[in-house]
């Protein structure tokens, strides 16, 4: 999840109605970030062996993450990142060959569709989350809070497909994507971290 942090400045410019050349997929995922947390992790494994095994499972997950990235989504990702600084962005994108056709005269709907999937991604990832924090004994407002906006996630996830049919893009990022971003993106990390003892446990 920690390389999606560059979303959050973006839904705050987009909240506030501005436009501003795109941050996301850039530094938070290149290829020379992922390679410094590499790196730290085999420094601190000479003398630090837990913080060289977190270190170096976070550059996993987050070289995981911008593979997916690539796979999964129609837009390139700047792992060449800070390359492109100065002489504009230098994007791998397995999809460049690919013009996406408009859909019910909407040009924007893949996009705006994949743009709701956010928030049921957030509601799938929260419920699990939930269930296993209860497993575990966990109880509290955090563990609430987790599951309260969950079920907010999935009660707007067909609200946020029927308007990406009839949305232009730009509408639905500002009334979709920055309110989910903003609402779920900062709960979702930080359930992560109060309950990375649960998490842990079913990895192992």
């Amino acid at each position: 999840m920690a390389p999606d942090v560059d979303v959050l400045p973006l839904a705050i410019i987009r909240a506030a109605g501005a436009w501003a050349p795109s941050l996301h997929r850039t530094a938070s995922h290149s290829l020379s970030l992922i390679a410094g947390f590499f790196a730290v992790a085999g420094l601190a494994r000479l003398r630090w062996r837990e913080a060289a095994a977190f270190t170096g499972a976070f550059a996993l997950g987050m070289l995981c993450h911008v593979l997916l990235d690539l796979v999964l989504w129609f837009s390139g990702v700047d792992l060449l990142w800070p390359l492109g600084v100065g002489g504009g962005r230098r994007e791998v994108n397995l999809w460049a060959w690919l013009e996406l056709p408009p859909v019910a005269g909407n040009p924007d709907l893949i996009g705006n569709e994949l743009a709701a999937l956010d928030a049921a991604a957030f509601g799938l990832y929260l419920q699990y989350l939930t269930r296993l924090a209860k497993g575990s004994g966990r109880s509290g407002w955090l563990l609430a809070l987790s599951a309260a906006a969950a079920a907010v996630c999935w009660a707007l996830f067909p609200v946020y497909v029927i308007t990406g049919v009839f949305w232009s893009a730009w509408r639905h990022s500002f009334w979709v994507y920055a309110p989910t971003i903003l609402l779920f993106f900062p709960i979702a990390l930080i359930s992560t971290i109060a309950f990375r003892r649960p998490l842990a446990g079913q990895g192992s």
